[in-house]
């Protein structure tokens, strides 16, 4: 694993320098096809690929931190031989060209490939399912407990399950005994997020005061399993939708068909220990 970090590392401190996957390779020692093979089995990624997507994020950062600098020279800066060719990767990336961003004043954005590094790297390797299964629902209705934080900011996941715990078993017509985790996008431009903690129902009624009711739509999900390591749950529930958004979505070119995720916790997670598994459903076409 140190090897392999190493070429990481020669990508972060030669980022916004020319490279071939051959001076990584040198880097970390090992030949260039060993890496390769290696890399993409690890991350998802080409070599180039991920830094292409690194230099991307870097910057999309400078934007949405309001740098006044040129595009031209961001470009240039990045890596990128021209503007044009800049502004092509970057729409193809995120989905808006780089001027857009600047004039929108967003504070982020999806599908930033942030600096890997071993506890992520452990984390793809040993507890997450890097290919999704695929699963069919019906519109989702729930009942819980809903927080919206500040733009770009991710919510108090386990302080809003605290708070939400004593509900649980007072909510009428509850389907089955699982909680689920809500995160939604209230805010494309802003990048901000409500997160709810909830249980799901057969039909919405007399829900308790304090709590919100809301019905998602169903469809198809893509499915990925999060087998726990450790009890910070956030921490590593970040990583795995950074992975997903970050790499997979954009690898698989799978198009989203809503604009929010679920956390299914059932009977294989135990909230006392906070072990076992949860599953992330992603709404795709």
């Amino acid at each position: 694993m140190n090897r392999f970090l190493g070429g990481l590392r020669y990508i972060e401190d030669n980022l916004l320098k020319r490279f071939t996957v051959a001076d990584v390779a040198r880097a970390a020692g090992y030949s260039a096809y060993h890496y390769c093979r290696l890399f993409h089995s690890l991350t998802g990624d080409s070599v180039m690929g991920y830094a292409r997507k690194r230099r991307l994020t870097v910057a999309a950062q400078a934007l949405t931190n309001g740098a006044k600098t040129r595009l031209i020279d961001l470009a240039l800066d990045c890596g990128f031989e021209s503007q044009a060719a800049f502004t092509r990767a970057f729409k193809r990336h995120f989905g808006l060209p780089p001027g857009a961003v600047r004039k929108s004043g967003r504070t982020w954005l999806p599908r930033c490939r942030w600096p890997l590094d071993a506890a992520a790297l452990a984390h793809l390797a040993e507890t997450l399912t890097i290919e999704p299964k695929y699963a069919e629902r019906g519109d989702i209705h729930v009942v819980g407990l809903r927080q919206e934080p500040g733009p770009g900011k991710r919510a108090d996941g386990p302080g809003v399950w605290r708070s939400f715990r004593p509900f649980m078993h007072k909510i009428a017509h509850r389907r089955g005994m699982h909680a689920l985790g809500v995160i939604e996008v209230i805010d494309k431009d802003a990048g901000a997020f409500a997160y709810s903690a909830a249980v799901e129902v057969e039909r919405v009624a007399n829900v308790p005061k304090g709590l919100t009711a809301k019905t998602l739509a169903g469809g198809r999900f893509a499915v990925f399993t999060h087998t726990l390591a450790s009890c910070d749950i956030a921490a590593e529930l970040t990583r795995t939708f950074g992975y997903i958004y970050g790499t997979w979505v954009p690898k698989s070119r799978t198009k989203l068909r809503a604009y929010y995720d679920l956390e299914l916790y059932d009977e294989r997670f135990d909230p006392k220990t906070m072990s076992g598994e949860v599953e992330i459903w992603v709404p795709v076409k």
